[in-house]
Order: C-alpha cells, then sequence, then structure tokens
C-alpha cells in the first residue's frame, strides 16, 4: 500500500513537471541555443504564437555596457517593410531588404525583411547601450542575414 502511494505521488510530480514544461512554448524558427551563439550570450526568450505557421519569437540579453533583442516575425500580413532604396539581399526569399534605424539614447534597430513562400518574414536586432554600440552595423547586419537564412531554411 504504501508503495503504491509513493508511486502515486512520483506519477503526479512528473506529469506536473510535463505541465511546466509546455508552458514556456520554444521558438519553431530558432533555437535559444542559436540565438545565444549568435548574440554571444545568455538569452531570455518569449513566444507569442498564433499558429505552428505564424507567431513572434523574442529574444533578450543584458550586458553591463548594451542590451540586445532579437526579434523574430513569421506572418501572413507585411508587418514590415524596409523603405524603397535600402540594401537587397540574395538569396533569403523574395524581395528580401535590409535596413537600420537609429534613436535617441543610443538605440539602433536593424531589420531585415523579406517574404518566404507564403509568409513574411521579419528579423529585428535592437541595440540599446550606454556608449557607442558594441556591435558595429556590419556585424549587426551579418547577425540578421545569418539569422534570417537559418529562418527561412526552417519555414520549408
Amino acid at each position: 500500500m504504501r508503495t503504491l502511494c509513493v508511486r502515486c505521488l512520483l506519477l503526479l510530480f512528473l506529469l506536473s513537471l510535463t505541465a511546466n514544461a509546455r508552458a514556456q512554448a520554444a521558438c519553431p524558427w530558432l533555437t535559444q541555443g542559436t540565438a545565444e551563439a549568435s548574440l554571444q550570450g545568455s538569452v531570455t526568450v518569449s513566444t507569442h504564437l498564433v499558429s505552428a505557421k505564424e507567431g513572434t519569437c523574442t529574444f533578450t540579453m543584458q550586458r553591463a555596457d548594451a542590451a540586445y533583442t532579437l526579434k523574430i516575425i513569421v506572418a501572413f500580413t507585411n508587418e514590415f517593410r524596409c523603405p524603397d532604396g535600402s540594401r537587397q539581399v540574395p538569396g533569403i526569399g523574395n524581395e528580401a531588404a535590409i535596413c537600420s534605424a537609429n534613436t535617441p539614447r543610443n538605440q539602433t534597430t536593424d531589420t531585415l525583411s523579406s517574404m518566404i513562400r507564403d509568409r513574411f518574414l521579419t528579423v529585428q536586432l535592437t541595440s540599446v547601450s550606454k556608449r557607442s554600440t558594441p556591435l558595429t552595423p556590419e556585424k549587426r547586419q551579418t547577425l540578421i542575414q545569418q539569422t534570417a537564412e537559418e529562418v527561412a531554411g526552417n519555414l520549408f
């Protein structure tokens, strides 16, 4: 009888762990490990999935000198489009373009927008630093381009 009670408690404990593991959905297009390798540090992940084919994943990393937010948006509607004249990026879906925006308080947002099959893809990297940004514009754009290539491959 005592063994049965212990087994029941163990089963309830394992079921509660499974429920908690499902509560935080993983990003279907980019792993936390890949984001950590790209940003070169530990990240927190938040996801908002509309469906298995549409949603937003946000990877955030805090450092002493800067904070980075890598955001992936996959949608059936165009969430963001780089302005005309932006640099075109071949090999990442249709009409892929990359652009940057600087705002006050040392914040820079680099964006790559594209269309992959029937969905729009937007990858944004926002950098907020206490001084000048630790990542050069070239490094930031390379990072979002590599991330977009990874996500585009996962959309096929």
